[in-house]
């Protein structure tokens, strides 16, 4: 009688390795089996392990490009990048989601780190609040959890920049036209990618002060951390040699403004008579379409690409500290230290800008997070 519940146990086993149906071993006190039924056991464990792989980033990628691309037409596809580290998971999760409830399908995340892009790929499914477009790193490769020389102190934050601009330049070369916001950028309206004006290669916001030497020329400068690449060839051009120019680290807005704009393009904007765009003070007249340009430039030499910035109302990145500041906007950028936890608390804080409810952070890790985090720091 004992052999033959041994027998049916072990048959049992492998009818389920058949089935490809996970095993729950903890339930079984696998000592008191046959030596046939622990094999079977481990080598179902081994099958699981083999399955759990994700396929290879070739394969993921490719597969997410043709997804983003097959609703777009041809010569104007556009691809949304977020990048992210593991650190950043959940800031990662909430941008993706929030995009996605909104409307858009063209957003990927950009994995920093293999431990991110693993996570992310890993039990993937179709589920809208389990299932995130994510590409692997560049070229090059690089990961930001496989060590190197250049990713300690502040060469960590420079190799990002390079790694962002790298990627930029090989999916523009793929003919995607690229869009690149920060992770704690929330967008808060859907605006259709291909409303965005073709009369002009890159498409930028306004941004602080740094380089300084920039800023006391033009009285402003670009961002690099949100800005649109169209894949036209002086666009193309432009962002590989930056990118060359960046590997292994840099400061990619020391790099675009002063080096590639200035230096190298010799830069000219041109300015709204009457427009004051500086730091200290502002004086910006109405536009009748929010995606009309603040301000328009061309390079003069060597890249010769036409450039666009946004009404400052479009994208926000200055005097945005709550809901009510953001009202009208398409995407902000509240000022947030560059930490994870800094950036749970932020989306904490713009919850009621988000869009649906708790519908984009259904996933139960999000779930935990938000609401611990918004008892934490706001009781």
């Amino acid at each position: 009688m004992r052999l033959f519940k041994i027998l049916s146990v072990a048959g049992c086993i492998l009818v389920g390795l058949f089935n490809a149906q996970p095993l729950d071993v903890d339930v079984i006190n696998v000592a008191t089996l046959s030596q046939t039924a622990q094999d079977a056991i481990k080598s179902q464990q081994h099958e699981l392990q083999i399955q759990k792989k994700p396929p290879s980033d070739h394969t993921h990628a490719e597969m997410y490009k043709t997804e983003i691309g097959k609703h777009q037409p041809k010569n104007n596809k556009w691809i949304i990048l977020g990048f992210a580290s593991t650190s950043y998971l959940f800031s990662a999760k909430m941008w993706y989601h929030q995009l996605s409830s909104l409307g858009y399908t063209e957003h990927v995340i950009v994995a920093l780190d293999r431990k991110l892009y693993d996570e992310l790929t890993y039990n993937n499914t179709l589920d809208d609040h389990n299932y995130y477009r994510v590409l692997p790193s560049g070229p090059s490769n690089r990961y930001l959890d496989e060590p190197s020389r250049h990713m300690k102190g502040e060469g960590y934050l420079l190799s990002i920049w390079s790694m962002r601009l790298e990627k930029v330049s090989q999916l523009l070369e793929e003919g995607f036209n690229v869009f690149v916001t920060d992770i704690d950028s929330i967008w808060l309206k859907y605006i259709p990618m291909q409303q965005l004006s073709r009369e002009y290669d890159v498409l930028h916001t306004i941004c602080g002060t740094w380089p300084p030497a920039m800023y006391k020329t033009w009285g402003f400068v670009v961002c690099a951390g949100v800005a649109g690449y169209r894949s036209t060839e002086a666009t193309r051009y432009m962002v590989k040699s930056l990118a060359g120019r960046c590997y292994p680290a840099c400061d990619d807005q020391v790099a675009l403004n002063l080096h590639t704009y200035h230096h190298l393009g010799h830069m000219e904007w041109t300015i709204p008579a009457g427009t004051v765009v500086n730091q200290t003070e502002r004086v910006i007249p109405k536009f009748e379409n929010e995606l009309d340009p603040l301000i328009t430039g061309e390079t003069t030499k060597i890249y010769k690409v036409k450039a666009m910035i946004f009404q400052e109302s479009t994208i926000r990145r200055k005097g945005v500290r709550n809901c009510k500041d953001a009202k009208g906007s398409w995407i902000v950028s509240p000022p947030v230290a560059k930490t994870g936890n800094a950036k749970i608390i932020m989306y904490a804080h713009f919850s009621a800008c988000l869009n649906n409810g708790t519908r984009i952070y259904n996933d139960a890790s999000l779930k935990h997070n938000f609401k611990h985090n918004w008892t934490v720091r706001f009781g």
